[in-house]
């Protein structure tokens, strides 16, 4: 079969005249606000907390690895039921309501141990709603402008982010102790569980896109593919096979992250400064993740999404050099302004190549291959760290680290290129350099 013949078996006809109305764009970002300024008053001290309390490096990769592999392990039976069912937004809703509740014991456990049972349950709820969360927005986003709606999407979800970070940084190193970070973990949670609630109500003003869009499927049954018969899908399963090969490396850094920044040998940051480090990223979000989308959504995915993937090598290479946490806040400002522009090719993409009906399963197959190879990087850098203390000291295997998970970030960062849009764009950068040429040539003659 042709790449075209295979692109138009992917993108439903029904698709060309579809329009998305303001009333849902509103409840999809006030949604995506409300969710994340759930989790940001919670999930960025977890790791903290299990830092505080003497945690070895593989405790912290485990809590990280468990956070990867459960999060997407279940997504492929949960995203194939909401197929199976043609709905997606009692599995939303589920998960929106009850996700934040195991964090409430946080404050009363003594061994880091509980911490990675914690946050299993916690992601095994996540998981329940994160594919048909994103099949709702693929069936609800016009192929025209998918890149800018699903850039808008992040661009809600950091705002929310970057409010409740702030927040949170703010009471604890102000108003209580940094230092009892634990002690004072369920105030934050208890107020994250209150505006989980509200997060769903804005859910209830949608209608689901198979009882919108009647007359598109004229009454026919939907029939959901298999999992073996989506990875028959060409640009999917080219698309998931680098991602896997790249998801070993890119988690490699993450449980390193909070060592980076809290620890003594390193950064030793307050709670503030952790929520200044993480507010970077949503900083960036809000700042370019609307041209990067624009950008996408005319010039195509692929090239943005290399883009992405070839700039994330910075930010390992940024925790090695930065001995200050400002120069690391500049840094990252810099290095994450420059990656983000990439960020929403990668979901656009994956919506371009995806099946709207059987969206729930495709997308639940791809987190849960990411999430599983994400399991293995974190969790391998950790016992790594751990196995290099006794011969180079503990800040020495910490850099070690650092620096093999910058070196796989580059190199797998090329099998990105083999990737091909499989949508035409009203332009391209080659086109849009040769003008800028010829105006260059031009501009003395007149």
């Amino acid at each position: 079969m042709s790449e075209s013949a295979e692109t138009n078996s992917i993108v439903p006809k029904s698709h060309k005249d579809q329009k998305i109305s303001k009333k849902e764009l509103t409840a999809l970002y006030s949604k995506t606000t409300a969710s994340a300024m759930a989790g940001g008053l919670v999930t960025p001290f977890v790791g903290l907390i299990a830092v505080d309390m003497g945690s070895k490096a593989s405790i912290l990769a485990w809590i990280q690895s468990i956070t990867n592999l459960l999060s997407t392990l279940l997504n492929p039976l949960f995203g194939k039921l909401s197929d199976i069912i043609g709905r997606r937004l009692p599995f939303v809703i589920t998960s929106s309501l009850f996700w934040i509740l195991p964090y409430i014991f946080l404050g009363w456990i003594t061994n880091p141990i509980f911490i990675i049972l914690i946050t299993a349950a916690v992601n095994i709820l996540i998981s329940l709603g994160t594919p048909s969360w994103i099949a709702l927005q693929n069936s609800l986003f016009p192929p025209k402008v998918r890149a800018k709606l699903a850039g808008n999407i992040l661009i809600f979800d950091s705002i929310g982010r970057l409010f409740t970070l702030i927040l949170t940084g703010l009471l604890i190193t102000l108003a209580l102790e940094d230092t009892e970070v634990q002690h004072y973990i369920w105030i934050p949670t208890v107020i994250a569980l209150g505006i989980s609630v509200l997060s769903i109500l804005p859910l209830l003003t949608i209608k689901e896109p198979k009882k919108r869009r009647k007359e598109d499927i004229n009454g026919e049954t939907i029939k959901v593919e298999k999992f073996k018969e989506c990875l028959k899908n060409k640009p999917f399963r080219k698309f998931f096979g680098v991602s896997m090969i790249h998801g070993f490396f890119f988690a490699f850094t993450w449980p390193l992250i909070p060592i980076v920044l809290r620890h003594e040998e390193f950064l030793n940051g307050t709670v503030l400064d952790v929520s200044l480090f993480n507010a970077i990223y949503a900083i960036t979000a809000i700042l370019f993740l609307s041209l990067g989308g624009k950008l996408s959504d005319k010039f195509g995915r692929t090239k943005l999404i290399f883009l992405n993937r070839l700039t994330i090598v910075f930010f390992p290479f940024t925790f090695i050099f930065v001995s200050e946490i400002w120069q690391l806040l500049v840094a990252v400002f810099f290095v994450s302004s420059i990656s983000t522009l990439g960020l929403p090719s990668l979901t656009a993409y994956l919506f371009d190549i995806v099946p709207e009906k059987s969206g729930g399963t495709y997308i639940g197959l791809f987190n849960m291959g990411n999430g599983i190879i994400q399991f293995f990087g974190s969790l391998t850098c950790g016992y790594v760290v751990d196995a290099l203390v006794p011969s180079q000291g503990y800040r020495l295997a910490v850099i070690i680290a650092l620096a093999i998970s910058a070196l796989g970030r580059f190199l797998t960062a090329f099998p990105y290129l083999l990737l091909k849009d499989t949508t035409k764009f009203p332009s391209s950068f080659n086109q849009y350099f040769k003008k800028f040429r010829q105006r260059k040539i031009m501009e003395p003659l007149t």
